[in-house]
């Protein structure tokens, strides 16, 4: 109410600890997807009926990752949580749908806002290297992605993944280029 209405929302918190199943506890499991999933349906819920009492569409953006389409080494919960957020956007897509309100979902390859320190140099090259665009994506592209979802321009766009990624999700990239 103190700021009148909701024209659009992202949804963009998340968690990334690096633990295999066999060594992962229920508490670290549950602590990544209350994070991630539950975290990605409050926003929704809360944003989505307040854009159903407005009655005048809205647009809902929800931010995954590449690892909820293909698998991750010790992201099981990290992956999990990301692909169901793709399906919650989806389904929203579907349920509000009718009420102009667009649901859509970015779903970022690697992005430059500073690896963790664990990661070791040759790690860090080696995943640029794996990125046909070349580099790795900034904040900035990100953002741009969401803008537009978030604009007039994306009407008719609902319940879609817009990978946002360098060409990553393209297929494989490991040999260098011939020249």
């Amino acid at each position: 109410s103190r700021f009148g209405r909701i024209d659009a929302a992202v949804s963009n918190a998340g968690v990334y600890p690096n633990t295999a199943v066999v060594d992962m506890d229920e508490d670290e499991w549950d602590f990544v997807l209350d994070t991630n999933l539950k975290g990605s349906f409050l926003i929704c819920r809360a944003v989505a009926r307040q854009m159903l009492r407005q009655g005048q569409g809205g647009k809902l953006v929800l931010i995954s990752s590449g690892a909820g389409e293909s698998a991750r080494l010790g992201a099981s919960h990290y992956s999990a949580s990301k692909a169901g957020i793709v399906m919650l956007a989806k389904t929203l897509a579907l349920e509000l749908a009718e009420n102009r309100i667009n649901v859509n979902v970015v779903s970022p390859g690697l992005i430059d806002v500073g690896l963790r320190p664990a990661v070791n140099q040759t790690y860090k090259e080696a995943l640029i290297r794996s990125i046909p665009w070349g580099r790795p994506g900034m904040p900035e592209d990100i953002g741009n992605a969401v803008f537009f979802l978030c604009s007039d321009e994306a009407e008719y766009l609902t319940g879609s993944v817009m990978r946002v990624d360098g060409g990553s999700s393209a297929g494989r990239y490991f040999l260098p280029r011939s020249d």
